[in-house]
């Protein structure tokens, strides 16, 4: 990244190393394969920045707990980034502590997006920043009661404070901080970020999925019976728009 002048906008990508997030969530039986779905996700992430960066004009800070991210990051994407290694004991600590170095900076709008949001794409992003032309900030709802993308004008140290953090009570604290902040807030339209496998299983199974660039990627590598039919359907996009993997309830067992 430029050591000069700076955007005034900056989207920060806040993710874990993929062996860290595959080592604290258990998608496949399969640890390999568990790695690669993580893998996978950091990737597909990068790629939403990249058509992101297509047609609006930010910063990339990628805020990781691992310096050795930047070799992975800089061997899959030619993104420009400015690294901010992440530090404090809890989540709060780590997300607020990122937040607050990124404002220091000097970025005046700053958009944060994890790596577990699949239906996440570059419009989502671009309508992020737009939006904060209107409002102070902007919260993406996730289906399991968190959130899967957030911007703001300014940082508060007190949006996110006291939060129950990995419980389906984390929009609704975040909902109360915004009130007793007075700060408004715009809400973007829910999606479903994946926690574990039922969430997996869930985004299979959402017809708007198979319109994502990662979905036969992942089910090459969750389902792997169905390679050659993903293949197909993956060939024939538009013919096969209407298909969705209703029939699967549940990973079949031979695979875990």
């Amino acid at each position: 990244m430029n050591s000069g002048r700076r955007n005034k906008k900056a989207l920060v990508f806040f993710t874990l190393h993929p062996s860290v997030e595959a080592a604290r969530k258990n998608l496949h039986g399969n640890k390999f394969k568990n790695l690669s779905l993580f893998n996978c996700f950091v990737n597909n992430t990068l790629n939403v920045i990249s058509r992101a960066k297509e047609s609006a004009d930010f910063d990339l800070i990628v805020s990781s707990d691992s310096p050795s991210i930047k070799e992975k990051l800089n061997t899959s994407d030619k993104l420009n980034f400015l690294f901010l290694n992440q530090s404090g004991e809890t989540f709060e600590e780590r997300y607020n502590g990122t937040l607050e170095e990124t404002f220091k900076l000097g970025y005046e709008k700053v958009v944060i997006i994890g790596n577990d949001c699949l239906q996440l794409n570059s419009g989502l992003i671009n309508e992020t920043f737009n939006k904060l032309d209107e409002t102070d900030t902007v919260l993406g709802p996730a289906g399991d009661g968190g959130f899967y993308i957030a911007g703001m004008n300014f940082f508060n140290p007190n949006l996110f404070k006291n939060v129950r953090w990995y419980t389906s009570n984390v929009l609704n604290d975040i909902r109360l901080n915004l009130q007793k902040c007075n700060i408004n807030c715009y809400y973007l339209p829910s999606f479903t970020d994946i926690d574990n496998k039922d969430d997996l299983i869930d985004f299979f199974s959402d017809e708007a999925s198979i319109s994502t660039p990662i979905y036969f990627l992942l089910i090459r590598i969750y389902f792997p019976e169905f390679l050659i039919f993903a293949m197909l359907i993956e060939s024939n996009r538009k013919l096969y728009s209407g298909f969705k993997l209703k029939t699967i309830q549940k990973p079949p067992p031979t695979i875990l």
